[in-house]
């Protein structure tokens, strides 16, 4: 069986919830996803880069994601949700098409969420840059695939409240990756 679109959401080691990369399950589910022709879009935030990487990794791209923080547990956007910075938009690029501005970092509970970001090769397209230069989304291709990463897929909390970027950016996102 093949896909379309595969997308993985990172996760971390430390994180009871999510599979250990040394796992055998992880390590089927990476060798079924490096094997796949479909296109491919990774999430990450809060430091939880551990499968990201594995999967940037095997498909020889290295360690893509890079992180300022040791993964952990973090509190449940149940806790409640503020955006405290936004990112302005200026792409006619499919995955950002009709959006201006994208949150960016967001305070869960107590827990403030600064983004991950994306290590700059010469096969990235950068889409979406902090102020700093630090890239937060790009695209590539790999082995004739898409590939697309967001390094703070936290701001993706915000569709439980109706937030019309976050519900933009998805829709856009699967068709980004279409074929």
């Amino acid at each position: 069986v093949d896909f379309d679109q595969i997308w993985l959401l990172s996760g971390g080691e430390a994180d009871g919830a999510d599979l250990r990369t040394d796992s055998a399950e992880f390590v089927k589910y990476l060798n079924l996803m490096t094997n796949s022709k479909g296109n491919l879009f990774i999430g990450t935030g809060f430091g939880n880069v551990y499968h990201a990487n594995a999967l940037t990794k095997s498909v020889g791209l290295g360690d893509l994601i890079l992180t300022d923080r040791e993964t952990h547990e973090y509190p449940s956007p149940l806790s409640g949700l503020i955006v405290t910075s936004t990112l302005s938009v200026n792409s006619e690029h499919p995955l950002l098409k009709g959006i201006l501005v994208l949150p960016h970092v967001l305070k869960i509970g107590d827990f403030l969420a600064p983004s991950d970001r994306l290590r700059a090769t010469p096969e990235l397209q950068p889409l979406v840059n902090e102020d700093n230069g630090n890239i937060v989304i790009g695209e590539l291709t790999v082995n004739g695939r898409k590939l697309i990463v967001d390094a703070n897929l936290a701001r993706t909390y915000l569709i439980r409240e109706g937030h019309v970027e976050i519900q933009k950016y998805l829709t856009n996102l699967v068709t980004a990756l279409e074929k």
